[in-house]
């Protein structure tokens, strides 16, 4: 058995990714990191590694590459997007980085799969799905995954999690 790469989830939207996966995988993995986007303000709850810890843990994960990025939310492009913000970064700047390092994109959820009810007409921030920002090139493509629902079935999630690790 190799080495499990990291999982880490970003929340650009309300979250189904991290509701999906529930309290059987955060017990599972203690280590996971959770990026959490609420009203334009960067919430870090990382387990077991608070502050400036979280901080080096996210930066040596994205400099190893390697890991399973989990994306939860469609991603706005409107005014260099500005619409989503996550710690003072937009959420396109956020995914583009992220992207970069990532053996596997999980675009969970209808808002990260197809771009939701957000890029549903009039769509003022021109909101988009990952494989969108991946097909336009605005991000690196990556093996992608897209997990529908609203919310996803946590059982799919962490399923294709498994599958992933074990293959």
């Amino acid at each position: 058995a190799g080495r499990r790469p990291p999982l880490r989830v970003l929340r650009t939207a309300s979250g189904a990714a991290w509701d999906a996966l529930g309290r059987r995988v955060r017990r599972d993995h203690p280590g996971l990191g959770r990026h959490q986007a609420a009203h334009g303000v960067l919430v870090r709850a990382l387990i077991d590694l608070p502050g400036r810890h979280a901080e080096a843990a996210r930066d040596q994960t994205l400099a190893a590459g390697g890991y399973v990025l989990v994306v939860d939310g469609s991603i706005p492009r409107r005014d260099g997007g500005a619409w989503s913000v996550i710690g003072g970064r937009s959420a396109l700047d956020v995914v583009r980085e992220a992207v970069k390092g990532a053996a596997l994109v999980l675009a969970v959820g209808n808002c990260a799969a197809y771009g939701g009810l957000p890029q549903a007409n009039p769509n003022p921030g021109d909101a988009v799905s990952v494989e969108t920002l991946m097909q336009q090139g605005l991000v690196l493509t990556r093996p992608l995954i897209n997990l529908p629902g609203c919310p996803p079935l946590p059982e799919v999630l962490s399923g294709t999690i498994a599958w992933f690790l074990a293959y």
